[in-house]
């Protein structure tokens, strides 16, 4: 069957006589300019470090900052409160200055003042208290219970009229420091009015919040006249704290404000006062006991002014 000759409108293949007419020659190839590769390939090269030192500038200045807040949330904290719980554990001591200082791993608080109840008042003393960049605690203190108040809170109370016989036979002179512990722990009204009615001649110094011959952790506050302002450091306490404060030697965050929620004085601490002034103690019925601290000659006592 013989085929039909395509359309005016079909598509044509070329002729055998066209196909020997087109040029198929093709140009000759140049190999690539090789320094002009290697300028290229350094561009790229030096696009790509820049790119990548920028964002590792980047990265080291997001860290920088979230290291410094991190820190400066820590120096707070071990201000605020390791340096409060110090002298909340410690009665022994009367500190009257603190420094604080931190680096970007460890920190510390430094406090100095003086060992509370001695008599010659010679005894000066420095606390640390470092804390690592993993946390770990560090307190350098001399030892307690080699101090007047420590020596005190060992011994158990003696009886009053032992006390006073006791008392009695001190030379003229002398002087001497006392833990009071109250027969029945008094709160603030009663403290209060318990101080009216018996103004001191000598100061007090601190306030036990908890019984002072207790194996139970001491609670202390050396404002005797500001039991507020313990009922606001313990209610600024939380949970987090509870590490440092237990390693501090004190009770958890919930336990301490237990005590702020109606705060009560067991004791006090007479800092220096003649054998007389300690029988006027003795003979007070809200006196349970006077456990003498120290006792020491006072030339104030003895010789013209």
């Amino acid at each position: 069957m013989n085929a039909t000759p395509p359309g005016d409108d079909e598509p044509r293949l070329p002729a055998a006589a066209d196909i020997e007419d087109i040029d198929l020659t093709v140009p000759d190839f140049t190999g690539a300019d090789e320094a002009a590769v290697h300028r290229a390939v350094r561009r790229g090269v030096l696009r790509a470090g820049f790119a990548a030192a920028s964002w590792l500038v980047l990265v080291a200045v997001v860290a920088l900052i979230a290291l410094t807040v991190v820190n400066n949330a820590r120096v707070k904290d071990l201000a605020a409160v390791g340096h409060r719980a110090i002298l909340v554990a410690h009665p022994e001591y009367a500190f009257h200055g603190m420094s604080c200082c931190g680096g970007l791993t460890d920190m510390e608080v430094t406090v100095e003042g003086t060992v509370r109840g001695e008599v010659d008042g010679s005894g000066s003393v420095t606390g640390t208290l470092r804390k690592s960049m993993t946390g770990a605690l560090d307190l350098q203190l001399p030892d307690a219970a080699t101090t007047p108040i420590g020596r005190a809170l060992d011994r158990s109370p003696a009886g009053k009229a032992e006390t006073s016989a006791f008392l009695d036979r001190l030379p003229p002179g002398v002087a001497a420091s006392a833990i009071l512990e109250f027969t029945t722990p008094l709160d603030r009204a009663a403290f209060g009015a318990f101080l009216a009615a018996n103004p001191p001649e000598t100061p007090l110094s601190t306030a036990f919040l908890t019984a002072p011959h207790s194996t139970e952790p001491l609670v202390t506050w050396d404002g005797v006249r500001d039991l507020d302002g313990y009922v606001t450091w313990a209610r600024g306490l939380h949970g987090d704290d509870d590490e440092m404060l237990t390693s501090l030697g004190l009770p958890r965050s919930a336990a301490l404000q237990a005590l702020a929620r109606d705060p009560r004085v067991h004791a006090v601490v007479l800092d220096r006062a003649t054998p007389a002034q300690l029988r006027s103690w003795l003979a007070n019925p809200t006196v349970g006991s006077v456990t003498l601290a120290d006792i020491g000659f006072d030339a104030d006592l003895v010789l013209p002014r």
